[in-house]
């Protein structure tokens, strides 16, 4: 009686594992989807990444850093998430400026990024530090300029200023808010 529920078993073990290893993906998820489709349909898919840009004279443009970042051949673009660009050094000597943001795309090799989501870019200089708060920037690394027409906090060491719209020359060190533009300036 043991050798034949023995065998019973045995092909019933055999039958299972049979069935199992025939059935599709699908039916051991709940949800009947697989993981790869929930993968992105990106060329390529990076995890926690750093590109070094330079410019044509062999200078350094900007570097990004991001936590993921998925690239696209077709389009030549990269998505990024918790996206950190650091732009080139001032010719005037200060700090480079520091963005970070929510995300970012990069499009034609690297000439512009834009940055989107919660936006907080400074600079530490000898009189303290800028600070620039927004929700979008478009950054041009070519001519390490930035700009938005979203709403911008600018914060310096004796001031805030606040306005709609930004054109910000980091090489000449230059901020013009385009509208509504409102300034607290604190007195030494």
């Amino acid at each position: 009686m043991k050798t034949l529920l023995l065998v019973v078993a045995a092909v019933a073990f055999t039958w299972v594992s049979l069935v199992l290893w025939r059935s599709p993906p699908e039916f051991f998820f709940l949800d009947k989807k697989t993981r790869s489709e929930d993968l992105p349909t990106a060329d390529s898919y990076m995890r926690n990444t750093r590109t070094l840009k330079f410019a044509e004279d062999g200078s350094r443009a900007y570097i990004l850093a991001a936590e993921t970042g998925l690239y696209y051949e077709e389009d030549d673009r990269f998505e990024l998430t918790t996206p950190h660009l650091t732009a080139r050094r001032s010719p005037l000597g200060n700090e480079p400026w520091q963005v970070t943001a929510e995300s970012a795309r990069s499009t034609r090799q690297g000439s512009q990024i834009l940055l989107n989501g919660d936006i907080h870019a400074w600079q530490d200089t000898p009189a303290g530090r800028n600070e620039m708060f927004t929700r979008d920037v478009l950054f041009t690394p070519r001519d390490n300029i930035a700009t938005t027409a979203s709403p911008v906090k600018l914060v310096h060491p004796q001031s805030v200023t606040t306005g709609t719209g930004m054109e910000a020359d980091f090489d000449a060190e230059t901020y013009r808010l385009l509208a509504d533009v409102r300034s607290l300036y604190h007195a030494r």
